[in-house]
C-alpha cells in the first residue's frame, strides 16, 4: 500500500541554502488518493484531482489545476459536505422519532 504523499528523487539538485545554512533540494512530490473510502462515494476533491506532481519549488506540471479548477472543486466539496450534514441531521431526526 502506498503512502498518501510520497517524496522521490533523493539525488535532486541543490536549489541553494536558506538563512540557517540548510540546503534546499528540488524534489518530486506525488499525492495519491486514499485507498479506503468511508463515505461510500469518493469525495469530489480526490476524484477531480487524481495524481499530481510538483516539480521543484512552485513549478506545476501541465495538468495542474488552475484557480478556476480549484474554485470549482471548492464548491463541489462544500456541496458534498452540505449533503453529508443534511443526511446526518435526517438520520438524527429519525432516531429521535423512533425513540419516542
Amino acid at each position: 500500500m502506498s503512502d498518501p504523499v510520497r517524496i522521490t528523487n533523493p539525488g535532486a539538485e541543490s536549489l541553494g541554502y536558506d538563512s540557517d545554512g540548510h540546503e534546499i533540494m528540488a524534489v518530486d512530490i506525488y499525492v495519491n488518493p486514499p485507498r479506503v473510502d468511508v463515505f461510500h462515494g469518493t469525495p469530489p476533491a480526490w476524484s477531480s484531482f487524481g495524481n499530481k506532481t510538483i516539480w521543484g519549488g512552485n513549478e506545476w506540471v501541465d495538468d495542474s489545476p488552475t484557480r478556476s479548477d480549484i474554485e470549482k472543486r471548492d464548491k463541489e466539496i462544500t456541496a458534498y459536505k452540505n449533503t453529508l450534514s443534511a443526511q446526518q441531521k435526517e438520520n438524527e431526526n429519525k432516531r429521535t422519532e423512533a425513540g419516542k
